[in-house]
């Protein structure tokens, strides 16, 4: 019996390194004015309890559900949360996760008088430390600075929610320099994560020239300068961050994600990165905790969207009235995987030989791919619909994925994911690869219209520069055929019998072809 107890510990004691990893995931998350029934008198106006805006137990418990329900299926094991009002709100969030099956034992709040709303942290392995890194200006929220344990092996948060763009860049200047110089002072090879909402872009160093009001720093940024997530005017790689000569530097793990992916919070039609997740070196070593490859994402489940936008916490007027009893937030989580094994690289996928004209998706039976597709040229935009060509071959569209695209540019693409939507051939998924410098004229790549048969297969996302003939019953009748027209909304739609031409009209297909008219001046009346 003692052999046999001594082998099983020889073997565990050799394997254990392997066989006893552990992989956990970190999900950051702004849930956007959670506070409790419990008056502090550091509330919002909005937010006092059964005050005239109506928050009260009805509208809090809502919000609360809900908060614990997009948690239940983010299944992480450590929470980053933003916009929490006290510990005692944490508290509250904890056991409602568990009156719906999910445990989070342990929880940290910042412990920053004076303001309204605060970071916490929930995680379902031990803190060990806690602390606030406080800011010169008693307005800006602290930091919290959170050690778990992790399997035996020690990790740092940071969970962030720097100063809002209602106040200029030298705010989070100032907040980015106190967090810089507490990372300094760690030892070189600890394991720590910088996340939460920066209210800053990834690429902010490029975004804030758009912001004239908010630049008093010159162009210099809290996240980009003072983080060192650039180096020499480039984002960080993630080449560079595995080397050891990388120290003091972060990896924005956003670079993760192709560039149409690189949002989680929309206010206006203007989508950002402000939710970040920044890594340093020590995350990619052979030494204690390290960053799963390609892991990051941004949370999209359908919990968390209505009407296709993100479903935000509702207020009258504008959301400047009452409660409605409404909504989740107006952010999306992100999440990231990490392992307490050494960083591994994935191999980078090796591209279909056989996929490399548009003509292959439409033959493909697959939905995800992995094709490269040379000289395609954008012929064609409008609203989410991106249409590419190459010469001598097909047309595709690319729904959504395709708005950092440019008319009448040439661009090699990496195509990873395709659509079927009634039909339709899309592509939903893209990364780009090359671009050229300067655009063409693409007027030779549209397709004369008449004397085709428009219900072909093969002209299905092409675009028309002339089709003619009567518009009746919502179709178009030309040379003894006929072909649905489909109108954009707000478009009004010819008289009946009227003749009319279309040009630059795209080749749709919802069930059966049609030409998609997307703006007024594609149809002309003509004289019969």
């Amino acid at each position: 019996m003692k052999i046999v107890l001594m082998i099983c510990f020889s073997v565990l004691f050799f394997l254990s390194p392997w066989c006893l990893a552990l992989e956990f995931k970190i999900a950051s998350y702004n849930v956007q004015n959670l506070f409790d029934l419990r008056q502090d008198g550091t509330e919002y106006p909005a937010y006092i309890p059964f005050g005239q805006y109506g928050w009260n137990k009805e509208v809090f418990e809502y919000k609360l559900d809900n908060i614990a329900k997009v948690i239940k299926i983010l299944k992480a094991d450590v929470v980053a949360l933003q916009e929490v009002e006290s510990l005692n709100t944490l508290h509250l969030l904890r056991a409602q996760l568990k009156k719906i099956g999910v445990d989070y034992p342990h929880a940290a709040a910042a412990r920053q008088n004076g303001v309204a709303i605060r970071c916490g942290l929930l995680s379902k392995f031990p803190i060990t430390a806690q602390e606030d890194i406080r800011m010169p200006n008693q307005h800006d929220r602290s930091i919290l600075k959170a050690t778990l344990d992790i399997d035996d092996h020690p990790l740092i948060l940071f969970i962030n929610h720097w100063k809002s763009k209602y106040g200029p860049e030298s705010r989070r200047v100032a907040i980015a320099r106190i967090l810089h110089q507490a990372c300094q002072s760690l030892e070189p090879r600890t394991d720590f994560i910088i996340i939460g909402d920066f209210n800053s872009n990834y690429n902010e160093y490029q975004t804030l020239a758009r912001e004239k009001k908010l630049d008093d720093t010159k162009g210099i940024t809290g996240i980009n300068h003072i983080l060192k997530t650039i180096r020499k005017s480039k984002l960080v790689s993630k080449t560079f961050i595995k080397q050891p000569q990388s120290r003091g530097y972060l990896y924005n793990l956003w670079l993760e994600l192709a560039p149409y992916q690189r949002w989680s919070y929309n206010i206006f039609g203007r989508k950002s990165t402000i939710d970040n997740i920044l890594v340093p070196h020590s995350l990619f070593d052979d030494y204690g905790i390290s960053y799963l490859d390609l892991s990051y994402h941004r949370f999209m489940a359908d919990l968390l969207f209505k009407n296709n936008a993100v479903f935000r916490w509702k207020r009258a007027k504008g959301g400047r009235g009452r409660h409605l009893g409404e909504g989740i937030s107006d952010h999306l989580p992100v999440t990231a995987r990490f392992t307490t094994t050494a960083f591994k690289a994935k191999q980078n996928r090796v591209p279909d030989p056989n996929c490399t004209k548009i003509s292959n998706l439409y033959n493909s039976k697959k939905l995800k791919v992995y094709c490269r597709l040379i000289d395609c040229i954008v012929i064609y935009q409008q609203g989410d619909n991106t249409i590419i060509k190459q010469r001598d071959d097909r047309a595709i569209l690319i729904y959504r994925a395709g708005k950092y695209l440019k008319l009448g540019y040439t661009y090699d693409l990496m195509v990873t994911k395709l659509k079927k939507y009634y039909g339709l051939h899309e592509i939903t998924g893209l990364r780009k690869i090359k671009s050229s410098e300067k655009p063409i004229d693409i007027t030779d790549l549209y397709l004369d219209g008449q004397g085709l048969d428009l219900s072909a297969p093969n002209l299905e996302n092409e675009i028309l520069n002339f089709v003619k003939g009567r518009y009746k019953n919502k179709d178009l009748h030309y040379n003894n055929k006929k072909i649905q027209l489909y109108f954009k909304k707000g478009i009004r739609k010819p008289q009946q019998g009227a003749f009319i031409s279309l040009s630059k009209v795209r080749v749709g297909f919802h069930q059966r072809p049609e030409l998609v008219v997307a703006s007024p001046q594609q149809i002309q009346k003509e004289e019969y």
